[in-house]
């Protein structure tokens, strides 16, 4: 009897032991999926002042520029060296290329990165184009995302940037560039990935998807994407309404796994471009966020497993030397009693 309440109690105590150490485990991986995504939040917010701090940059030199005599009075000899400066001057940045239009929306001349651009294009029907015939001198225009329908840019999302050319007080044409929004996340949002398959996306203030990793996600209404999964759409209304940065831990599908529901972490914050609105959220699945526990999982865990070993060794050990104590006692006992 007494035995087995050995190793009644050494087994006890490993399961008392093992209900501890996951209860700590737990803790720890909550913890540290809280600072995963504050950590996600504050790289979205880096990431939304460099955007803002280029889009400010390019419309501030749009906007100058287009005080400039080649642009103000146009001609074939000094324009397109104007505008291939200006672009060449851009080309680290994801600036498309520049043209500049006459004052009924034609384009006279145009330069992007892969070279000059041909004339002729009638822009007259771009909002743009509208706002720069009513605008004043300094004043500048930022777009919404648009799928661009010109030159080497043409089917992409693109942010178009435009300055009115005053020339003796009055509209003269107008001056407009354009950045690709997907660039944007190449150059100055890959840095503030946590790991190799965080991802980085911006949508628009209706759900579309201006900027993803995944092409087949482009252009798409994320909301009716995933209508038929079961996910939870509330919280991605509510970070795509919100004013102020947040994160989400959310189920959402992974496509680089079949659209598997993976749990995700994500940290967001709202852009504001001009007059409109995008959301730029950055994604980590947890099980990279959490992939630097694991080792510690494996550790413990064959500590734990070598204690328990041990015990039950030590137990069924001290078993048999109890029993064996116990029969020397025994026959100890016997011969005295055997004594006359």
């Amino acid at each position: 009897m007494r035995n087995k309440f050995i190793i009644f109690s050494g087994s006890f105590i490993i399961f008392l032991a093992v209900f501890f150490y996951f209860f700590l485990i737990s803790r720890v991986s909550a913890t540290s999926v809280e600072q995963i995504l504050f950590k996600q939040e504050v790289a979205a917010k880096a990431g939304s002042k460099l955007i803002s701090v280029f889009i400010e940059n390019l419309s501030f030199q749009i906007s100058i520029f287009a005080t400039r005599p080649s642009i103000v009075s146009p001609n074939p000899q000094d324009t397109p060296k104007a505008l291939k400066a200006l672009v060449e001057g851009m080309d680290e940045t994801p600036m498309t290329g520049a043209i500049l239009t006459d004052s009924q929306g034609i384009v006279l001349y145009g330069f992007e990165k892969p070279g000059p651009m041909a004339g002729g294009e009638d822009v007259f029907d771009r909002e743009y184009f509208k706002w720069a015939k009513t605008a004043k001198e300094g004043d500048k225009y930022i777009g919404a995302p648009v799928i661009s329908r010109l030159g080497f840019s043409k089917g992409q999302y693109i942010v178009p940037l435009a300055a009115p050319v005053i020339k003796e007080g009055k509209f003269n044409s107008v001056l407009v560039t354009a950045f690709f929004v997907d660039e944007l996340r190449a150059q100055y949002l890959d840095e503030l990935k946590i790991s190799g398959n965080t991802r980085i996306y911006m949508i628009d203030k209706e759900g579309i998807v201006i900027s993803s990793p995944t092409e087949k996600l482009l252009g798409l209404n994320y909301f009716d994407y995933t209508k038929d999964l079961n996910i939870d759409r509330e919280a991605l209304r509510s970070a795509l309404a919100s004013d102020t940065a947040g994160t989400i831990d959310i189920y959402l599908p992974d496509e680089t796994k079949n659209g598997t529901l993976t749990r995700f972490l994500i940290g967001y914050v709202p852009i504001v471009v001009g007059g409109s609105r995008w959301l730029l959220a950055i994604a980590t699945p947890a099980s990279d966020a959490l992939a630097s526990l694991n080792p510690l999982y494996f550790r413990d865990l064959g500590i734990i497993g070598l204690v328990a070993l041990v015990s039950i060794v030590i137990a069924f050990y001290l078993e048999k030397m109890l029993e064996i104590l116990g029969k020397g006692s025994k026959v100890v006992k016997d011969k005295a009693d055997l004594k006359p």
